[in-house]
């Protein structure tokens, strides 16, 4: 399968330029950020509407393909991210779960696809369709139910991957521009809060967990609510 590249300053960079070392090998992100000072863009202060248009048409992978490089930003390469998502190599699977969530709803065509990685075997992938489904304002009940099921997963960095994407989600932090690539342009900084309510019993209740890097993601989303919530503690 052909890695996912783009083009910058003539040279043909693959993946590992695309988002930088912020992401461990198991796709876990790097360390804890403190919330921003400044102020997202917009606030969803409660859970979007689902659309009630009819369905968009699903585009199935490999539709119309005529290259197996991504145009970045482009709805042209939509079936080849579709096919590359439901590929195995867990960091083409992000790039283009990260490509989905930049073009927002001109990828509405790979929501189906989006949905059935929820059910991916890896974790990282799971939480991450789950953070695009939620930054493309579609199916957020099915994406939320999936980020607080792994936040009572076996393993400890599934959980801790968990409650770091709600933070992220519940007040994101300002976008990181150390990349040597011309990547997807990153989705508006749009803070969350009602993600945050959602799954608020399950982030308390993940700050007594037996890990401590679960302890410290969970307290920090909990932090990034509180910004939300008239400087109150949470939990309380």
């Amino acid at each position: 399968m052909a890695a996912l590249a783009c083009l910058a300053g003539g040279a043909l960079l693959t993946y590992s330029h695309f988002h930088g070392p912020s992401r461990s090998p198991a796709g876990l992100p790097g360390p804890l950020q403190v919330p921003p000072d400044d102020d997202p863009a917009s606030v969803q202060l409660e859970e979007p509407p689902e659309p009630v248009e009819p369905p968009v048409h699903e585009v199935r992978a490999g539709e119309g393909v005529k290259s197996e490089w991504v145009k970045s930003g482009n709805p042209e390469s939509i079936p080849l991210l579709i096919r590359y998502l439901r590929g195995q190599e867990e960091i083409v699977q992000l790039a283009a779960l990260a490509e989905f969530a930049g073009m927002g709803a001109e990828a509405r065509g790979a929501v189906p696809a989006i949905v059935e990685a929820l059910n991916d075997p890896k974790s990282s992938i799971r939480v991450e369709a789950a953070a695009t489904l939620i930054r493309m304002n579609v199916r957020s009940k099915a994406a939320v139910g999936a980020l607080t099921a792994e936040l009572k997963a076996t393993e400890a960095t599934s959980r801790a991957r968990a409650a770091q994407a709600l933070g992220e989600l519940i007040d994101p932090p300002a976008a990181d521009l150390g990349t040597n690539c011309w990547g997807p342009s990153p989705p508006p900084r749009i803070a969350r809060p009602w993600v945050g309510k959602l799954t608020l019993p399950a982030l308390v209740e993940a700050q007594n967990d037996p890990d401590p890097a679960v302890r410290a993601a969970a307290a920090q989303a909990l932090r990034r609510l509180e910004r939300f919530t008239a400087n109150k503690r949470v939990g309380q």
